[in-house]
């Protein structure tokens, strides 16, 4: 309720993503949204400007983007975000070559595999058929999907929560995930070679998400219509790679604290300014 009836000076941030924004490996105040509002804080006590931030953290653990689109539509029409931050890339893309490829390619969606196995416990019926491929093993694993597909998936439902985003008024930050593997998409052969194969077939999880962030890099553009933030580029210029990562995808604290520098800097950059303007209007 204080945030629903929040003064104008008072700016809200929501940030939607998977484990990696739920910060699954560090304390509360450790995590990439705290780090993230005591910079947009900081910054404005410092620079006398009449601002306060307050950044929620909705990050669902194996979330794909639909995850993030229900907690918006639950959660934001009382709150009304200023700012809605979208952290994504391992989930979704994985998702798609694990799922049922029909509702990949035909319909856009991805999921969880837990989806399944709920499906599964609600109706009580062994008749609910299980497709998502499990690779717990880390072994490679025979995916029915292909990475062309899941990129294409991802790409279409991040423009949908865009779009959603928009509408309401809110801006959006477009902001792929960090992963761990960030050096070998630097050398540009490897990134060339690496979405050659556009089939199924057994693949590693690491193998897999290098051919389709290599598709997204050499393919793909963020809208105009958003604040864009490729934060696997930035920590894959890093040399502190086994300080920052607790594992191909998740942040330790150290990791956390660049994240939101970064997401705070382009905030700082690009949004504050109209947010001060509007400010000066309304007084």
């Amino acid at each position: 309720k204080t945030l629903e009836r929040r003064p104008p000076h008072h700016k809200v941030i929501n940030m939607y993503g998977g484990s990696s924004v739920n910060s699954i490996f560090c304390l509360p105040d450790e995590t990439g949204s705290a780090v993230l509002e005591r910079i947009l804080n900081n910054y404005c006590r410092d620079n006398g400007i009449e601002l306060t931030f307050t950044v929620l953290n909705f990050g669902i653990p194996s979330g794909a983007i639909l995850s993030q689109m229900q907690s918006y539509i639950l959660f934001s029409p009382r709150v009304k975000p200023d700012i809605v931050v979208s952290l994504d890339g391992h989930n979704d893309l994985i998702a798609g070559l694990r799922g049922n490829a029909k509702l990949t390619n035909d319909y856009y969606i991805t999921y969880s595999g837990h989806s399944e196995h709920w499906l599964r416990n609600a109706t009580r019926s062994e008749q609910v058929p299980v497709e998502y491929v499990d690779d717990s093993s880390q072994e490679p694993a025979d995916y029915q999907g292909n990475p062309r597909s899941s990129v294409k998936a991802y790409w279409k439902r991040k423009e949908q929560f865009m779009r959603f985003v928009n509408a309401e008024g809110a801006d959006f930050v477009w902001a792929l995930q960090p992963l761990q593997f960030g050096r070998r998409l630097l050398d540009e052969e490897v990134a060339r070679q690496s979405y050659q194969s556009s089939t199924a077939g057994k693949i590693d999880v690491i193998s897999a998400l290098v051919n389709m962030y290599g598709i997204i890099h050499d393919r793909y553009t963020p809208p105009d219509k958003c604040m864009s933030l490729d934060l696997h580029k930035i920590f894959a210029k890093r040399a502190d790679t086994d300080a920052i990562f607790v594992d191909n995808c998740h942040l330790s604290p150290d990791g956390e604290a660049v994240l939101g520098k970064q997401l705070a800097q382009l905030i700082i950059d690009q949004s504050l300014p109209n947010m001060i303007k509007n400010l000066e209007t309304v007084d």
